[in-house]
């Protein structure tokens, strides 16, 4: 099975957002980087950062919009499970 890119990864995000009744906003830059995806449903705002694998540094980048945003998503693909995986969940 090939890993699949990060741009492929985006689409289900924003259409499940979207069905959840949510405005989207992709690559959105802001006080803390550029965000993948930013939902806004009334006043709730939502980041999601997406990467192909769950890391230390996708943590990291979800952790800076914890004070600019009210929830922050990561999103990767499912995998296999791990020691390594399960400490980063």
């Amino acid at each position: 099975m090939t890993k699949p890119r990060e741009t492929t990864l985006g689409p289900p995000v924003v259409q499940w957002l979207t069905e959840q009744q949510f405005e989207v906003y992709q690559e959105v830059e802001g006080p803390r980087g550029r965000a993948d995806v930013v939902g806004v449903c009334g006043p709730l705002v939502v980041v999601v950062e997406l990467k192909v694998a769950l890391s230390w540094e996708l943590l990291w980048q979800a952790h800076r919009w914890r004070e600019t945003a009210h929830q922050v998503w990561v999103g990767v693909p499912a995998a296999k499970n791990s020691e390594g995986r399960w400490m980063a969940e």
